[in-house]
């Protein structure tokens, strides 16, 4: 049996996602299918549309066997840092033999090119993205490889991070590539296909608009958790905790903070002072190199500020798992903590892995705080999800 490593966020689960899991099992019917996703906030830093356990039952009800979460110190981290900590995680979780992902081009040649071309000019591409202040990361490492010709499509995010991938997966583990029917960040539907951030835009209130774009296990998971709790984010509070947060310290305490050295803390204290809401902030605070995603994640760490990111995860937690997934879990190394129950499993871990557990735990009670809900510690109460085959 192959076990087969999926990196997501599954926000929410759609048509796109069920594509590839069908391809996944038309190509390997025996597969072990692992996915590792985001937990209470994603890679643009914005809490999920709805939580991480239910993203986790809408993935199993879809075929996945395994969901494990990406920890925030890699999920809120820039597309590399998403990248290598989804891989890092995989690896660390059970022996992969293959990993799949979507892709804009799905030119699995020219993305071996492209990886194969910055491992061996990998001094040239850190001194270009240094000395490229003026331009977005990812405005940098298209110019990189375009001048090499190996450039990236312009508007391909899935292929950039099919990049990443490859980057941070070994050499003998391959990688596939499946193509999207519609552009990551597309609001025009195509077919049965429609972006997740489309989708996003509809909820929760108009949910029955966009059930042409999930899977029918989608679409019950979704309403079976609207009917009991409205998850719907509300950004005003972030302002308002920033305001308070920035009367106490100065603009170069907060660039300490962040590892500022551009100035740009300056600017950002500013919108701070002066934005009506926290869309008008993002507004203020943002130039071509910190673009509205990364603010958010710089707000983010400054709020809720987690340890540096580990090469490897110190522990791996479990949300959810098939019968098939239940057994691997019974036949896995035991060289990494595994969490199934927080307050039991809790006690066993290194400090490094609990400074990593209670980062994740505190970004879900902000996640928490920010949709509504006054109860805090989900961590220590929820229990890993369980699809039994029918």
């Amino acid at each position: 049996m192959q076990t087969i490593g999926i990196v997501a966020e599954w926000n929410p689960f759609h048509n796109g996602h069920r594509h590839l899991i069908d391809t996944i099992r038309a190509e390997t019917p025996d597969a072990l299918i692992v996915g590792v996703m985001s937990g209470a906030f994603c890679q643009r830093g914005e809490v999920a549309c709805v939580d991480k356990w239910t993203r986790a039952e809408m993935a199993l009800a879809n075929g996945v066997d395994v969901v494990l979460e990406l920890s925030q110190v890699y999920a809120t981290e820039s597309l590399e840092g998403f990248a290598q900590g989804g891989v890092a995680t995989l690896l660390a979780f059970a022996p992969l033999d293959a990993l799949y992902c979507g892709s804009e081009s799905a030119d699995e040649a020219r993305l071996m090119a492209q990886a194969t071309y910055l491992r061996t000019h990998k001094a040239d591409y850190d001194a270009f993205i240094q000395a490229s202040s003026d331009l977005s990361y990812t405005e940098a490492s298209q110019r990189f490889l375009a001048n090499a010709g190996l450039a990236l499509g312009k508007e391909a995010p899935n292929d950039r991070l099919a990049l990443h991938y490859r980057l941070a997966l070994p050499n003998e583990i391959p990688m596939h590539l499946v193509r999207r029917e519609v552009s990551h960040h597309s609001d025009a539907p195509q077919g049965a296909m429609m972006s997740a951030s489309a989708i996003r835009a509809h909820l929760p209130d108009a949910l029955d608009e966009v059930e042409p774009y999930l899977p029918k296990e989608s679409m019950e998971v979704l309403s079976r958790t609207y009917a009991k709790a409205v998850h719907n984010p509300n950004d005003a509070p972030l302002l308002t905790t920033l305001k308070v947060l920035c009367c106490g310290m100065s603009a170069e305490t907060v660039a300490i903070r962040l590892g500022i050295r551009d100035g740009w803390e300056h600017r950002f204290f500013e919108a701070v002072h002066h934005a009506d809401d926290f869309s008008d902030l993002l507004s203020r605070a943002q130039t071509r190199h910190y673009t509205r995603s990364r603010i958010k994640r710089l707000v983010l760490a400054l709020l809720s500020p987690l340890p540096e990111p580990p090469s490897s995860p110190d522990y791996i937690r479990v949300l959810g798992f098939s019968e098939k997934g239940r057994h691997l879990l019974k036949t896995r190394s035991k060289d990494i903590p595994i969490v199934l129950n927080t307050a039991k499993d809790a006690r066993l871990m290194s400090e490094e892995a609990t400074a990593l557990l209670n980062g994740d735990i505190r970004r879900q009670n902000l996640a928490d705080l920010l949709c509504g809900r006054s109860e805090q510690n989900r961590d220590y109460r929820e229990r890993p999800r369980m699809q039994v085959s029918s």
